[in-house]
């Protein structure tokens, strides 16, 4: 089961939404909704949702700051945006709080469940990573107290060391250097402990994790499967001290010359992506979070990347895109605005007017009408 809560101040906007989810999949529920931030922070705190799906304007207290408040108390918490265009202002305040998805309105059934599957995809990887390091942790404590090792893990905090230490290496280290790198690594771990199968499997697999969590922080976890084993191949690199350490020589260069190769032109193939697939997909429901997941990126990677390399952001340059095709149709066609509307991806006639009138200066009636008297 997922629990969900819904918050937006229209009606009914909410109760369209409500409706989505509840046929959309029987694990999805709706454990509560609100009208404004304020009556549902309380209201948040007591039925602790998985999902928080919130507007970002709101009177007495605003989706973001909602958001923001909530993950105090529910770290985990999952946030889904529901946005007007102006909203995107808001969006580096959303990078900084970590939602899921931006979800433009008017609201589509589709991207609404898609949004809300992605968010239930990382809340599972979250709790297979945590009983993974729980299982870690007992492996390690089993262990320290039947081996009679004088280290004892309080002693030397492995974890955290191991941590800051690998992580450090991942970003500034060289792919020659690995070698070094581990020995040092071992080293500072201890020869006796190293001896040990089980320590030596706690130790790869936090390196593994660690990787892991490099790569998806580059955009390239597409490259996993080449760096790191596969769960029933551990056993054969932990076998031998040696065994071990080769194989994390191995992951670490791995991941470096993954660094590096992005380096060299790292963003621009993933910004073009993204454009083709605007170019493809405008007449249909387009998402920040959508479009982040075909480049294959996290929404708020994929948001810094496009606005420093594009100069505006993701839901500028997919306006700028719609309002230049429903420019071409106003001139060359005899559709009625309406259907322009509905081909250039905005189900809302009035908010196409309201936003074709924003980027141009005049509506789309207007701008036909002149580009009618000029031929």
């Amino acid at each position: 089961m997922l629990k969900i809560f819904v918050v937006e101040d229209e009606p009914f906007i909410r109760k369209g939404i409500i409706m989505y989810i509840q046929r959309g999949d029987p694990e999805f529920v709706v454990v509560g909704e609100e009208g404004d931030g304020k009556s549902a922070y309380s209201q948040i705190l007591q039925t602790r949702p998985d999902v928080l799906l919130t507007d970002i304007r709101m009177p007495y207290m605003g989706g973001l700051e909602l958001a923001e408040e909530a993950k105090k108390h529910l770290p985990d918490l999952k946030v889904i945006i529901i946005s007007g265009y102006d909203d995107f202002t808001y969006a580096s305040k959303a990078i900084h709080i970590g939602v899921v998805d931006y979800l433009l309105k008017p609201i589509l059934e589709d991207a609404l469940l898609a949004a809300i599957r992605k968010a239930k995809d990382e809340i599972a990887k979250e709790r297979k990573d945590v009983k993974r390091e729980r299982e870690m942790d007992e492996a390690s404590a089993g262990f320290f107290g039947d081996a009679g090792v004088s280290l004892a893990l309080k002693q030397v905090d492995i974890k955290s060391w191991a941590k800051d230490s690998v992580e450090l290496f991942l970003k500034k280290g060289l792919e020659d250097e690995a070698g070094k790198f581990v020995d040092r690594y071992l080293e500072c771990v201890g020869s006796d402990n190293m001896k040990s199968l089980i320590f030596r499997q706690y130790m790869v697999i936090d390196m593994q994790l660690q990787a892991v969590r490099f790569l998806d922080s580059l955009g390239a976890g597409e490259y996993t499967g080449d760096v790191i084993c596969a769960e029933q191949e551990l056993a054969g690199y932990v076998k031998t001290l040696e065994s071990s350490r080769d194989y994390m020589v191995s992951m670490l260069a791995g991941c470096l010359a993954v660094r590096d190769e992005l380096s060299e032109n790292p963003y621009t193939a993933m910004v073009e992506k993204a454009k083709e697939y605007v170019g493809t997909h405008y007449g249909v429901e387009i998402s920040l979070g959508l479009a982040a997941e075909y480049v294959g990126v996290s929404a708020s990677h994929f948001s810094r990347i496009f606005s420093r390399e594009a100069g505006i952001t993701f839901i500028e340059y997919l306006t700028q895109v719609r309002v230049e095709r429903a420019k071409e149709l106003l001139r060359c066609t005899n559709k009625k605005i309406a259907e322009i509307a509905q081909e250039i991806g905005y189900r809302d006639t009035r908010y196409f007017y309201t936003l074709f009138k924003k980027n141009v200066g005049c509506t789309p009636r207007e701008y036909r009408k002149k580009e009618n008297q000029d031929v």
